[in-house]
């Protein structure tokens, strides 16, 4: 499948994102927090993900992502290989019910977030920065070296929000087999200004 990392993951890429689009973000805006939980995702979760993926891509301009890859969906039997290794996880919100997920796989010695999408409407509540650390934390109790992703660098919260979370981005002559076949799948797709970051575990 094609990873998309793309979805909001907290305070900061939002403010980023609306920095790029109409300014500077106002101090006095004190955006209504709601209470979610993570967890593991269940067998049961896994239809529903898709409609999260898709509506978290609706961010995305025509210029920025084409309507046929925002209406991509990560296959269910790779979101259930996920599941199955203990490496997919849901955000879940009182009254409404998941509104968000992780899912990432094991590629070389590190950790690789395959998709993580968050509803629009439940932005800014800190879900993705959650999820993070969820991965991130998950990689050092494996004893792993670290977490990666693919992600755009050319749009504001992207690539710059997931550096402000200590992700750095990998130089091309340093990008493993594994991660440079994940980028060239990418591009094939149609995807373009595509970046390999990695947060080391550490």
């Amino acid at each position: 499948g094609v990873s998309l990392v793309c979805g909001a993951f907290g305070t900061f890429a939002h403010q980023a994102y609306a920095a790029c689009r109409s300014g500077p973000v106002s101090s006095n805006v004190r955006p209504h927090k709601m209470t979610f939980s993570i967890r593991l995702a269940q067998e049961r979760d896994v239809p529903d993900l898709g409609i999260i993926e898709v509506q978290a891509r609706s961010r995305f301009t025509d210029d920025e992502m084409t309507l046929e890859l925002r209406m991509y969906r990560t296959p269910e039997h790779e979101l259930h290989a996920c599941r199955r290794q203990g490496l997919l996880w849901v955000a879940d919100v009182p009254s409404i019910g998941s509104v968000g997920f992780c899912a990432a796989d094991q590629l070389e010695d590190c950790l690789h977030v395959l998709q993580m999408s968050v509803l629009p409407a439940q932005g800014r509540n800190g879900i993705g920065t959650r999820f993070l650390a969820q991965i991130h934390r998950e990689a050092k109790d494996r004893g792993l070296k670290g977490v990666t992703l693919t992600t755009f660098s050319h749009i504001a919260w992207n690539a710059p929000a997931y550096g402000r979370y200590g992700f750095v981005a990998i130089k091309p002559d340093e990008v493993s087999p594994a991660l440079l076949e994940r980028l060239q799948s990418e591009g094939a797709a149609g995807l373009i200004n595509r970046v390999a970051m990695r947060k080391s575990a550490a």
